[in-house]
């Protein structure tokens, strides 16, 4: 007999969908993909249902104090079911109605959002003003004082010296790394996918074929946007919301798709050995650290130990 989820409750959790990641992998045999690292290491074969999850990863302690591990992960499933057939009528290059391309609008966002980097950088800059936060308090002695006397007493925690916990905050660099908890990111991601879908839904998409020579790969964080006109040495990153950005995401090892503000919208190219090589290079640019593809090529090996650091953080 079957268990019940709440009894046996859904913990791998892929942050990168299974039917997706189905595209990529090598027909011929079961799908299998080759997984590359970027760290280094040779490449080993999983299939798709093996790779780009972690245990919990949409997991939170809910207001009873328990964790659900389920919430998340089932709307996930359910935007994922809506969404997939979407992807298969693009591959197929069949043109998008306008309710198509909401639910294509959809699965963009949702691909940008729950990439582990993206989340990882959502907590890090949370933890950051945290931070700031407790030592611009930590300058003022008693004010300080006042506000922890205060949360003592309305939460029960004991602090047995406060000048020593003043003196620590104000040397918080020194001591330790602050760290948001996950639930921080998981608030911010799901309102995320409606305001990014309507970002996306004004943009001109074209679908790019794959050739003979070249095929498309993928990663942990197959979304890449970029401003090929961004200065480097500017105080400013790029936002979604620059003229020139350029949005690149394969969603097949023969289909992948470019966004922008300027051109044409659902057309589909032909492949161009040029073009694939240039989506692919993004592609790594924006991996974090595993790379699937269903060919195993030295080729790429090399290449990803090229970009082995290029992984998006924040501001850039």
């Amino acid at each position: 007999m079957k268990k019940s989820s709440k009894t046996n409750p859904k913990k791998k959790h892929h942050y990168i969908p299974v039917f997706y990641l189905n595209g990529f992998g090598d027909s011929r045999r079961g799908n299998l993909l080759y997984v590359y690292d970027k760290t280094g290491g040779k490449p080993f074969e999983s299939t798709p249902n093996g790779v780009a999850f972690e245990n919990h990863y949409f997991s939170f302690i809910n207001w009873k104090g328990d964790r659900d591990s389920e919430s998340v992960e089932n709307w996930f499933a359910e935007i994922e079911g809506k969404t997939s057939g979407v992807i298969r009528k693009i591959i197929s290059c069949n043109k998008l109605t306008k309710e198509e391309k909401v639910l294509f609008s959809v699965f963009v966002a949702m691909m940008m959002v729950r990439a582990p980097n993206y989340r990882r950088n959502i907590e890090y800059m949370y933890a950051g003003v945290a931070k700031e936060t407790l030592k611009f308090l930590a300058a003022n002695k008693e004010k300080f004082t006042s506000w922890i006397k205060r949360f003592i007493s309305e939460t029960g925690t004991k602090i047995k010296d406060i000048e020593q916990f003043r003196q620590d905050t104000l040397n918080f660099d020194k001591l330790l790394t602050a760290k948001a908890e996950p639930l921080a990111s998981l608030q911010i991601i799901l309102p995320q996918i409606q305001k990014l879908t309507r970002i996306f839904c004004n943009m001109k998409w074209e679908f790019l074929r794959a050739t003979e020579d070249y095929k498309f790969i993928t990663g942990d964080n197959p979304l890449c946007y970029m401003d090929p006109t961004h200065n480097s040495r500017s105080l400013y990153g790029v936002g979604l919301a620059n003229k020139h950005v350029e949005i690149t995401l394969p969603l097949s090892r023969d289909m992948a798709v470019f966004g922008a503000w300027e051109g044409e919208d659902g057309i589909y190219l032909p492949g161009v050995n040029k073009l694939v090589k240039q989506i692919n290079e993004r592609t790594v640019i924006s991996t974090d650290r595993f790379v699937f593809t269903g060919e195993k090529t030295e080729v790429l090996k090399r290449f990803l130990q090229k970009y082995r650091d290029s992984v998006p953080k924040v501001g850039e």
